[in-house]
């Protein structure tokens, strides 16, 4: 379980005034400030909130800091934020605390050094705050900027968990599970992934849905499964777009539709997902003009797929054939680079126009950037043949 995956959070991830003391709020120049702040008003905010913040108001320091660190009226500046959330961080406010210590493992304003960041979000964690005990917690597991330790690991994870932190739900559920740290443990570990999944996390909705699938002993474990993937690859999981689109290939469970299938798998296949792509790969052959020209897409991209550039042209071209007009986009700007075919500035212009018809806008401004590197004579070609094309399709529908 890696340590880096808990810090992919950019420098300013904390609520700015969530959760603040009532000491803190009560300053009506601090109410306005917010306000002004809410309004994306930071001329006025700042105005408010520097004096309050020069006589040691912590959630004014904090809220400046972010202002400075995303360049919120103000040039952005990672030192003079890091300055600000110091202080914050020095008066005990346990969101300062935690994102000063982010700043820490990132080093962005000040040096990176795990000792300190993990100095700052163990005060932050003890103070209750769930994203600095999720955080502590990975140190510990890793032995990052602290001893590794594991029982202090879990206790810190289980205490984010308790509030509902759903990425410390799902971890403590995986650990559990695998049992790499610690003995297995089945039922702990699907009762935390039960959990993140109730509350929308899509790796656990994967995963429980899965098991129940699997380990199916009534109907509602079925239902619960196929719900919770569904949910899953609606927020894009490529593991659950792949197994339900092999349920509705088949038609397991749920009703047959090769049409959702297909889909499913180029969603998948779009994020690198291997058997996705090959599944997708079988099904356009034989698909929609608009399932050829997405595996052309693949194909160029190189995602899922080994990239290849001539396989790639040779079905948009298949697609463009079929008056799909995306394809003909994709098969114009082929030609026009030269990418996969022999660069053509009047076969680019041809299957540019042709798209524009269909009314793609990117199709024009293409046409008009290849317009110019084109001669007249070269344009009144392109025309003609985009006027037969349109012609010979129009007899062949008749």
């Amino acid at each position: 379980m890696s340590f880096r995956r808990g810090f992919s959070v950019l420098f300013i991830t904390a609520l700015l005034c969530a959760g603040c003391s009532q000491s803190d709020i009560k300053s009506t120049d601090l109410v306005a400030a917010q306000e002004a702040y809410n309004s994306q008003n930071y001329a006025e905010a700042l105005t408010l909130l520097e004096p309050i913040a020069n006589d040691g108001n912590a959630a004014a320091q904090l809220l400046i800091g972010n202002m400075y660190a995303k360049g919120q009226g103000v040039d952005p500046d990672a030192n003079t934020a890091a300055k600000w959330i110091t202080e914050a961080a020095e008066s005990r406010l346990p969101e300062a605390q935690y994102t000063i210590g982010m700043a820490h493992i990132i080093g962005q304003g000040v040096p990176q050094d795990y000792k300190e960041a993990y100095a700052w979000m163990r005060k932050s964690a003890e103070q209750g705050y769930s994203k600095a005990q999720f955080q502590t917690g990975l140190m510990l597991e890793s032995g990052s900027g602290a001893e590794k330790n594991m029982e202090e690991a879990i206790r810190f994870m289980e205490q984010a968990a308790e509030q509902g932190h759903l990425e410390a739900q799902n971890t403590l559920g995986m650990i559990y599970m695998s049992g790499q740290e610690v003995p297995v443990d089945t039922g702990k570990g699907l009762r935390w992934l039960n959990k993140a999944a109730d509350g929308g996390d899509k790796r656990a909705q994967y995963i429980v849905g899965y098991k129940l699938l699997q380990d199916a002993a009534m109907p509602s474990d079925t239902a619960r499964g196929l719900a919770l993937l569904e949910k899953s690859a609606q927020q894009g999981y490529d593991k659950s777009q792949l197994v339900v689109g092999f349920l509705y290939f088949h038609g397991k469970d749920v009703e047959k539709d090769t049409a959702k299938a297909a889909n499913l798998f180029y969603l998948a296949a779009e994020q690198g997902n291997e058997q996705a792509a090959e599944r997708y790969v079988r099904m356009a052959e034989t698909g929609s003009a608009a399932d050829i020209w997405k595996l052309g897409r693949l194909y160029a991209g190189g995602v899922g797929l080994k990239q290849d550039d001539v396989m790639a042209s040779q079905l948009y071209l298949i697609a463009a054939e079929s008056g799909h007009g995306p394809a003909q986009y994709a098969l114009g700007r082929a030609y026009g680079t030269g990418r996969g075919v022999e660069q053509d500035y009047i076969a680019a212009h041809m299957w540019l126009n042709l798209s524009a018809a269909s009314g793609n806008k990117e199709a024009i401004k293409d046409r008009k950037i290849y317009s110019k590197l084109m001669t007249p004579e070269q344009i009144a070609q392109a025309q003609t043949n985009a006027r037969n094309w349109t012609e010979r399709q129009a007899n062949q529908s008749e």
